[in-house]
């Protein structure tokens, strides 16, 4: 499964976002943008101003890669309850 897609099923299952239409409009993007991205592959700017939508919480290594854990720190795996998804998942 591609990184991003990981990525909003997370903010999904912790209720950070309802819908993709909510991403979509936290990001300031369209709808159809965000759906490119998640159907065909998202560039590393669009991956940047994703993360950065949520003050970073990803590894940039992760969603660019799929290399270390999908949360960039310790403290944010500990507040997710465990839930950490590893590269090549």
């Amino acid at each position: 499964m591609d990184k991003l897609r990981q990525a909003v099923e997370y903010l999904l299952q912790i209720k950070a976002i309802e819908s993709q239409k909510e991403l979509a409009d936290k990001m300031r993007s369209s709808e159809a943008t965000l759906s490119r991205a998640l159907n065909n592959g998202a560039t590393s700017k669009y991956l940047i101003r994703f993360n950065s939508t949520f003050d970073n919480m990803f590894s940039m290594e992760w969603l660019k890669r799929g290399v270390g854990n999908m949360l960039a720190n310790q403290q944010q795996q500990q507040q997710s309850g465990g839930n950490i998804i590893q590269g090549n998942n």
